[in-house]
């Protein structure tokens, strides 16, 4: 639930079906949600760095698609809190699940040679569960029906990934994995309060010093932490690759989190 005050700025009035617990134009007139916003940096900012290392190793490209598949996320989701309009919260809300699918039949084809033709009866499952969802979410266009779409899929894909790290023995990947499940969850959490504990957050923002407010902007968090868990996720899939292929990289655990190295091979 939304607060009750808000303020009418450069988009007009929402037209999206919701309408998150931050104050409309509160910090700016030409940025609906603010926080919400500016947060959407940390979704889409990391994809950019992996792209970036992608071309300099000369990695496989399919893990590029991976980066920017994340980073329409940010882009989309960044739109979507600036505006509030409904086009941008399909723009936010379509390349969930389309990201989603792209993750599954990566991780699928994690054993494929290089040099295999892609699997076309796997690729056309992941493109309509999207395709489907994406079609009836257009005609019935209650929020649940994204929610539970995109939650399902997810939750397909981290089992499937956690069985994986159980079967192949891969500490790192084990590592990442419940990295993944532990920030997810976490982030649910705290979106699930500021959507049921709207006015509660909105009368200790009341009452705390402004420089405080933005620790209390729980959509904001969710976005920095579920940023954070789809980068290390093609990490992670990056990772797992070079346990069937040899690899010019690996995942590294240093005390800055998961980083992507170079690997030597003699």
């Amino acid at each position: 639930m939304p607060p009750t005050t808000a303020t009418e700025g450069y988009w007009g009035p929402p037209t999206s079906t919701i309408d998150w617990c931050e104050r409309n134009y509160d910090v700016s007139p030409y940025i609906a949600e603010f926080w919400n916003t500016i947060s959407n940096i940390a979704i889409f900012l990391p994809p950019f760095i992996g792209i970036f290392q992608i071309y300099k190793l000369n990695l496989e490209r399919r893990f590029m698609v991976a980066f920017i598949a994340v980073a329409v996320v940010g882009f989309g989701s960044w739109a979507f809190h600036m505006t509030l309009l409904y086009p941008m919260q399909l723009a936010d809300e379509f390349p969930m699940v389309w990201s989603t699918s792209v993750m599954t039949y990566l991780q699928f084809t994690l054993h494929r040679s290089p040099e295999s033709p892609i699997d076309t009866r796997l690729m056309a499952l992941c493109f309509l569960y999207a395709f489907a969802y994406s079609i009836f979410y257009l005609a019935f266009t209650n929020p649940l029906v994204h929610q539970v779409t995109y939650a399902v899929g997810l939750y397909f894909l981290l089992i499937k990934s956690l069985l994986f790290t159980r079967k192949m023995k891969c500490k790192t990947c084990s590592r990442i994995v419940y990295s993944i499940w532990i920030l997810l969850h976490v982030a649910f959490f705290l979106w699930n309060i500021d959507n049921h504990f709207c006015s509660q957050l909105e009368s200790l923002r009341e009452r705390i010093p402004k420089g405080l407010i933005p620790g209390t902007q729980l959509h904001a968090i969710w976005h920095i932490m579920t940023g954070t868990a789809a980068y290390i996720h093609v990490l992670y899939l990056l990772h797992a690759r070079g346990h069937f292929f040899k690899s010019k990289v690996s995942v590294a655990v240093t005390r800055y989190g998961f980083v992507l190295r170079k690997e030597h091979h003699h």
